[in-house]
């Protein structure tokens, strides 16, 4: 079922009063009862829309969309290619206020150690997304799961490194990072 425009905006505003919270206060020192309140919802309507504290940072819509622009590569590319370049063209359609969003979330994910098993519980969750996608494409489940493995890895670093230096620019770091990744020059 595809969610509602309204469930999209009521998503949206709850997953932005916490990220001004945890900017301000801390993610430690911020409850939900508090995000709920300046959001202007229940904590039943946080948690229908977020069901822990912790997805409240680490959940986005981007695996099932990372799978599918994995899948729509053509048959005959490399699957670590395939890989890469599904990735790009995700990430060349996010607006400035996704990437703003991205970096914030990050951020507090590199400031909170409590968040570091949590994000990589997350990985793993991209990482099957993206293996299922090559296994549809003839790739082998173990070489799959290797090259996702891999390729998460390289950028997971990369954005939390891109998240904590202001100046650096999004588009540019993560398709350097992508080329290196395949092994194709930018």
């Amino acid at each position: 079922m595809t969610p509602s425009p309204k469930w999209d905006r009521t998503h949206t505003h709850i997953q932005l009063a916490a990220l001004e919270l945890f900017t301000h206060q801390g993610y430690s020192a911020t409850t939900t009862a508090q995000i709920a309140a300046v959001a202007e919802v229940s904590q039943m309507t946080l948690f229908r829309h977020f069901p822990t504290k912790e997805s409240l940072i680490l959940q986005d819509p981007f695996d099932p969309a990372i799978a599918e622009a994995v899948e729509k590569r053509p048959a005959k590319e490399a699957p670590l290619r395939a890989i890469t370049a599904g990735i790009q063209s995700l990430l060349d359609t996010f607006t400035p206020d996704v990437e703003e969003r991205l970096r914030t979330r990050l951020r507090i994910v590199a400031e909170n150690p409590e968040l570091a098993a949590a994000a990589i519980h997350s990985n793993d969750e991209t990482i099957t997304a993206i293996a299922t996608a090559l296994t549809a494409r003839g790739v082998d489940k173990l070489t799959a799961t290797a090259l996702a493995t891999a390729v998460i890895a390289g950028l997971t670093r990369a954005l939390i490194d891109w998240s904590t230096h202001i100046n650096r620019p999004l588009m540019p770091t993560l398709r350097g990072v992508l080329h290196a990744l395949a092994g194709t020059h930018a």
